[in-house]
Order: structure tokens, then sequence, then C-alpha cells
């Protein structure tokens, strides 16, 4: 039974800490997009400036015009879409490493 405990415990903090590095993704990753599609490569700026892009279409409203709410509106929504993939990349990998016979 311990060891059952230990697992899911294991698996609880590997998904804590996905969700915790892809909100921080997803924090920045805005700021990123919009400097990626001016100066590097615009498919990869419109993936990470996906949050904003998805606002501007859903309200009309340019993001230059965005009010102080709906910048917020767009953080919140970057940060929650950079947790759930950060969490399933994390969840990904786990099941792709071998298991440690400790």
């Amino acid at each position: 039974m311990a060891k059952a405990h230990s697992k899911i415990r294991l698996t609880l903090s590997r998904l804590w800490i996905g969700l915790l590095a892809g909100s921080l993704l997803g924090l920045i990753s805005p700021i990123i997009g919009l400097f990626l599609g001016l100066q590097v490569n615009a498919h990869l700026g419109t993936l990470f400036a996906a949050p904003l892009i998805l606002i501007t279409l859903m309200t009309g409203i340019p993001f230059g015009e965005f009010s102080l709410a709906l910048r917020i509106v767009s953080l919140l929504l970057s940060v929650i879409i950079g947790a759930i993939l950060g969490a399933l990349v994390q969840q990904l990998f786990t099941k792709q490493t071998p298991p440690n016979n400790n």
C-alpha cells in the first residue's frame, strides 16, 4: 500500500511541476510571441500569441486597443493554456521514461 501511495504522490508532484512550468511559460509566451512573429517566424509567433489572437478575433478589438481588463483576461487565458499544456507535456515525458527500479 505504501508503494502505491508513493507512486500517487510522485505523479501529483510531477503534475504540479508541469502546471507551474506551463503557467510560467504562459505568462511570458504572449510577449515572446509578439517579438518572434515580428522578427523570426510568423507561424511561431502566432503559436505563442494564440490567446491574444483568440481574444482579438472574439471581440473584434485590435490588441493595441485592449482595455486593462481585456489584457488581464488574455494573460490569464495564456497562463491557463500554458498550465494545461505543461501538465500534458510533463505527463507524456513521465510515461516515456523507464521506471526506476530502486
